[in-house]
């Protein structure tokens, strides 16, 4: 404001110190300069640094002719008049311009950055689906490999049937291919309760469950597979009663014990459970 302030008055002290040495040509001239160049200042968007440049010059404009021709008074006063009241047009229009720059300028901005924001939770979106993707086929691939081995025991079994065995081992094998079977339906089971996980269609049945008389018929049911691999198996079983989708925790126990025997070379291993306030509690 201080620099358009001395600019202005620096650039109207130019018209009153030359123009009574000037002829009336030559001050046509300076003066036209003058407004083409207060005309020029409008490119400045800020009022008040507009206002003491070109109101600087046009005072000591007036007060130049006014000087140099006394009896032009009234007339030299309408035409600034005219004049200012151009430029306070003029510069109400650069304002709205300007004022529509920048807020176009903000919403090119907003729109970039909601693109790249939107960029982002695309990409974010594509590494989630292909996680998802590779768990899929890890799932998948793990199932597979889980339900060849009852599919194979039991084209033993039927084997062994087809060969008229000994009565006394028929109890054996109906029991043996009654357990694979079971554990065939469990495995379609979770790979249909996969899909509807996946799908987001998975509808969780509540019901009343003994968290420990669940946690006991799985370790019955695996107990065969510890003792093949001379691992033992110890309960450890509070009463723990809840309410909660009993297919679905006898799954996460049994995923649990499964792999706890499985990845177990030897030693012992110790499922518990215990209630403490309102939590159930399952150690595996």
């Amino acid at each position: 404001i201080v620099l358009a302030l001395m600019a202005g008055i620096l650039q109207g002290l130019s018209l009153v110190l030359f123009t009574p040495y000037l002829s009336e040509v030559d001050q046509a001239l300076l003066n036209l300069v003058q407004f083409l160049s207060i005309s020029g200042s409008f490119t400045v968007p800020t009022f008040i640094a507009y206002g003491c440049y070109p109101l600087s010059i046009l005072l000591l404009s007036l007060y130049s002719r006014i000087s140099s021709h006394p009896e032009q008074l009234i007339e030299t006063i309408v035409i600034m008049g005219v004049f200012i009241i151009f430029l306070s047009l003029l510069h109400r229009n650069n304002q709205i311009f300007f004022k529509w720059s920048i807020a176009n300028h903000l919403d090119r901005n907003s729109i970039l950055a909601d693109l790249e924001l939107k960029n982002i939770e695309l990409h974010q979106t594509i590494q989630k689906a292909e996680q998802a993707s590779q768990a899929r086929a890890r799932v998948l691939a793990a199932a597979s490999h889980d339900l060849r081995q009852p599919l194979q025991a039991l084209s033993v079994y039927s084997a062994v049937l087809l060969s008229s065995p000994d009565p006394k081992t028929m109890p054996d094998i109906a029991e043996n291919i009654d357990r694979l079977v079971r554990v065939l339906g469990g495995l379609l089971h979770g790979l249909l309760d996969f899909s509807r996980l996946s799908n987001n269609f998975y509808v969780p049945e509540r019901q009343r469950i003994s968290l420990d008389r669940l946690a006991a018929d799985i370790c019955n049911e695996l107990a065969q597979q510890a003792d093949d691999k001379q691992i033992k198996l110890i309960q450890q079983l509070e009463h723990v009663r809840l309410l909660d989708d009993k297919m679905g925790v006898y799954r996460i126990i049994r995923n649990l014990l499964d792999n706890a025997i499985k990845y177990t070379d030897h030693g012992e291993v110790r499922v518990s459970t215990y209630q403490t306030d309102n939590t159930a509690v399952l150690i595996v």
